[in-house]
């Protein structure tokens, strides 16, 4: 599902490089964009469950802040990035860039041992940890 959640969306980003006035590309941009986030929602859930299994129960708060941390602050740069590659380019051109730079975690995880994941375990320390209670 992670897999899959991620590998939706660069492909829901084709549409914005071909898109033309009219109400018939609105709809198309409508739906590649409903499309991309619930790929976004579905590849967010996995990746929380995942990481819900493998942290310590003490940890997933500082985990979950540290990603959203990342994300949040990531994005002031990833807009003047895209602004400047506009400027020297043209607004296409970072739209395809765009299309590869979001490829990138698909390939990842494709070459990564995720792919292959079919089942979680947890550890048994935790497990017990958490019915009893403790962190």
């Amino acid at each position: 599902m992670l897999l899959a959640g991620f590998a939706v969306c660069p492909l829901a980003h084709p549409p914005l490089l071909m898109a033309r006035p009219g109400p018939g590309w609105t709809a198309v941009l409508a739906a590649a964009g409903a499309v991309h986030l619930d790929g976004a929602a579905c590849a967010g859930c996995t990746q929380r469950s995942v990481r819900q299994t493998i942290c310590p129960p003490a940890l997933q708060a500082l985990a979950q802040q540290t990603w959203t941390w990342l994300i949040t602050g990531s994005r002031p740069f990833a807009a003047l990035a895209a602004g400047a590659l506009a400027a020297v380019t043209s607004v296409p051109a970072v739209l395809a860039a765009g299309v590869v730079v979001s490829a990138v975690p698909v390939l990842v995880l494709w070459c990564s041992p995720v792919q292959r994941l079919n089942a979680m375990t947890v550890s048994e320390r935790y497990q017990v940890a958490s019915e009893e209670g403790r962190p």
